[in-house]
């Protein structure tokens, strides 16, 4: 199971944290940069099942719907513009409007990238359980 799949691992605390933070401060939309590109995946595979627990939980603070998805080095131009796109208009694929958006980056979105339609930046490490260092795979 990768890092963060499942309760155990670090994952779901920081999708915690940062659905909260996104919903106390009415971020919509948030560029969340990675180390690993496993991370990226599974951290936003699993994002929309915590903010559903969370929706669950508080119906009020935290939203009923969101968008998640990841980009890394390796996604072919269109697929970046798509995935853009999607966050930017904060509509799914299947033209589902979101309440609010989640890009997970590794190593694609970097220096110099201009998101006018991000909130905030949230920078996720991951601690190695080996070794205590930040950003290690």
């Amino acid at each position: 199971m990768p890092l963060g799949r499942g309760p155990q691992g670090p994952a779901p605390a920081l999708q915690t944290a940062l659905l909260n933070a996104s919903s106390e401060e009415n971020f919509r939309r948030t560029l969340v940069f990675h180390h690993v590109v496993k991370e990226a995946e599974a951290f936003a595979a699993d994002l929309p099942d915590i903010a559903a627990q969370l929706h669950a939980s508080d119906p009020v603070l935290y939203p009923k719907t969101i968008w998640a998805d990841w980009l890394c080095g390796d996604h072919k131009p269109l697929q970046r513009r798509r995935l853009l796109g999607e966050f930017a208009a904060g509509i799914a694929t299947d033209g589902t409007v979101v309440e609010k958006c989640f890009l997970c980056s590794v190593k694609v979105l970097g220096e110099g990238v201009r998101a006018p339609a991000v909130d905030v930046l949230a920078p996720v490490s991951y601690a190695s359980a080996r070794s205590g260092q930040v950003g290690e795979d």
